[in-house]
């Protein structure tokens, strides 16, 4: 009886913590405590303070008795060897677990931060590409629609331009064909622009050039060009008589009505070029002369350029036959000799001249349109020879073609007197 009282006074407890199966005094679940880990076998909810390690006793023979580790009380030694063992084994493998656990947890967040960090940086890379390449994008379409607006812009200018032309060209002949059958150089100045300050002009020169010729008076405009000219409308044309002669009339538009140019129509210089070399030492004149480079070998060493100079005529017909003049000596670093250089260079491919008008219809191959002063050299015992002063202009108009103020070309102030 007492035997039987004792074993309900006592139990076994499983310890869910460490797997221990120990023989304990039967108490409240929360005051139990295991032999081996110190703890509640439901767990460590209640391990921890004083009070719960005094109860983690083994009471035997009705006296409380430290805990010994490792002891399972009721139970012979195989039973508790097969539970330590088991208990060991357990242990392990949960700790085994964990450990692989946590080393694939920490694996697994670098992994996922790497491939974050990868995402986020190719996102970036993507958002600044497109916003450069519609940057690139915009100012490529921006400067494509500029381009397009200013060839519509050419293209109607040009059109503009071809209208006026188109509407000039009638009067113009109509103009010309009076001009040519004017019977005196009185009559001939109405159809001059500026032809009342001219008529003297026209009148002197026309005493020892006659011009007057039915079979020349019949003519019609080849093609034609807005030039631009500040602050006037100025046409540029070449023109053809019945006798297939060509020549150039450049027209200026003055009170609604197309007057002619008539210095650059008859090349007109104040005195005559061909009698400019028998006059006295010192003589100076303006002239409309076609001008060629003569290519020496000892001039460029003596760092000088060798020019000649031709008097051009009003028609051309066939190839140009004017008469060189003596050759003229310039100096390649002068004012003179740079400005022919200039024209050297760009002569392959210059095909209009400062005003737009195409040139080349009538010139011979690299001769050259200038208005030169010239001065002649003429001393006892030395050869007589003339000398480049300056080059006025690189055309042969004779209107004012620069702006007012403008003093890089200057007008035959000589030819008005």
């Amino acid at each position: 009886m007492a035997s039987e009282i004792e074993q309900l006074t006592r139990g076994h407890y499983h310890c869910i913590e460490c797997g221990t199966l120990f023989e304990s005094t039967i108490r409240e679940v929360r005051d139990q405590r295991c032999p081996v880990c110190g703890n509640p076998p439901t767990g460590k909810i209640l391990a921890g303070t004083a009070l719960d390690k005094s109860l983690a006793q083994v009471v035997r023979d009705g006296t409380p008795q430290p805990i010994a580790p490792r002891t399972l009380h009721g139970v012979n030694k195989d039973t508790q060897e097969i539970y330590e063992a088991t208990l060991e084994a357990e242990g392990k493998q949960r700790r085994g677990h964990v450990k692989r656990s946590k080393r694939k947890s920490k694996k697994n967040r670098k992994i996922l931060m790497v491939i974050g960090a990868w995402i986020v940086a190719m996102l970036m890379v993507v958002v600044l590409v497109y916003t450069f390449d519609q940057g690139d994008d915009s100012g490529a379409v921006v400067q494509q629609e500029d381009a397009e607006r200013q060839k519509i812009l050419a293209k109607a200018e040009e059109k503009k331009r071809g209208m006026v032309v188109s509407a000039s060209i009638p009067p113009c002949e109509k103009a010309m064909t009076a001009f040519l059958n004017a019977p005196s150089a009185a009559a001939k100045a109405q159809y001059v622009y500026q032809g009342a300050r001219l008529s003297g002009v026209m009148s002197r020169y026309y005493q020892s050039n006659p011009s007057f010729s039915s079979t020349r008076s019949n003519i019609r405009i080849i093609s034609g060009e807005l030039l631009d000219v500040p602050g006037k409308k100025v046409i540029g044309t070449l023109c053809q008589n019945s006798l297939g002669e060509r020549f150039e009339a450049i027209f200026v538009e003055d009170d609604h009505e197309w007057k002619i140019d008539w210095k650059s129509l008859v090349r007109y210089d104040p005195r005559p070029w061909s009698l400019f070399v028998s006059g006295r030492d010192g003589d100076e004149g303006e002239f409309r002369l076609y001008m060629r480079v003569r290519d020496v070998d000892e001039d460029l060493e003596r760092k000088e350029m060798v020019v000649v100079f031709y008097k051009p005529g009003m028609y051309s017909k066939n190839e140009f036959s004017g008469m060189a003049s003596k050759s003229v000596r310039v100096a390649i670093d002068s004012e003179a000799g740079m400005k022919i250089q200039r024209m050297l260079d760009s002569e392959e491919h210059m095909e209009k001249d400062a005003l737009g008008f195409t040139i080349g219809h009538l010139d011979p191959h690299r001769y050259h349109r200038v208005r030169v002063r010239m001065r002649l050299h003429k001393k006892a015992g030395e050869e007589t020879h003339m000398e480049l002063v300056k080059i006025l202009a690189n055309d042969w108009y004779g209107i004012e073609t620069k702006p007012a103020g403008d003093a890089s070309r200057e007008e035959d102030s000589k030819g008005l007197e």
